[in-house]
């Protein structure tokens, strides 16, 4: 680790780091990468191996040979005043050392483009509003019609993410071919269901049922 090298080197020296840890600008997280530095602190006015005076955020070509040779191209300070016991020591000094910027980095490759689940928004016109309003009464109906649409699509592989009324409609989510097999059968003619464990059940249909016809006129 070139932290731990860092630290190897100022030992015994001027200076002496109180502590000097690896910084990334990407954290932990997905993004693997390399450190972008050391962030280090020591009881002094002056960085260890600090070879200029520092007046920029950034300052390049400001590191004696031993931090050089370790790959550090550039240093950033920050110095607070604090009391203490020992009169020699009137300060803390947070040191940056810089090594080469890294490529940028990137979001890793996705496995599969099945790893997100398809959504659907499937609404049945066919439903009145008593019946919609008996579905979300309350948990239980919630739970009970949420069931009897899985079933009849006949796909335990999708949820139902909610259910809502106006006319009749159902969000779900879930693999996208088992959500494409679920939308086609919605598609067939007089595609219905009930939810049975709600009494009197009731039944929701994808179509609106047809008016009857008009009786024929008595003047022909």
């Amino acid at each position: 680790d070139v932290c731990e090298q860092l630290t190897a080197a100022v030992q015994g020296g001027p200076g002496q780091l109180i502590s000097c840890q690896s910084f990334n600008y990407y954290g932990d997280g997905a993004l693997a990468a390399p450190p972008s530095g050391c962030h280090c602190s020591a009881f002094t006015h002056r960085c260890p191996f600090e070879a200029c005076t520092v007046t920029h955020a950034w300052e390049e070509n400001c590191l004696e040979p031993p931090a050089a040779a370790l790959g550090f191209t550039a240093l950033s300070k920050a110095w607070y005043e604090v009391r203490s016991i020992e009169e020699s020591v009137r300060g803390v000094v947070n040191c940056m050392y810089w090594l080469p910027k890294a490529r940028g980095q990137t979001m890793p490759p996705m496995v599969s483009k099945k790893v997100l689940p398809k959504y659907a928004n499937l609404r049945f016109e066919g439903a009145n509003v008593l019946d919609c309003m008996k579905a979300g009464w309350d948990e239980r109906s919630i739970a009970a019609t949420k069931f009897a649409l899985v079933t009849a699509l006949g796909e335990p592989s999708i949820t139902v993410f909610a259910i809502g009324c106006g006319s009749f409609h159902a969000t779900v989510y879930g693999p996208a071919d088992a959500v494409d097999r679920a939308k086609m059968k919605m598609f067939q003619p007089g595609f219905c269901f009930t939810v049975a464990s709600l009494n009197p059940p009731p039944k929701f249909c994808v179509s609106r049922p047809h008016a009857p016809a008009a009786a024929p006129s008595p003047f022909g």
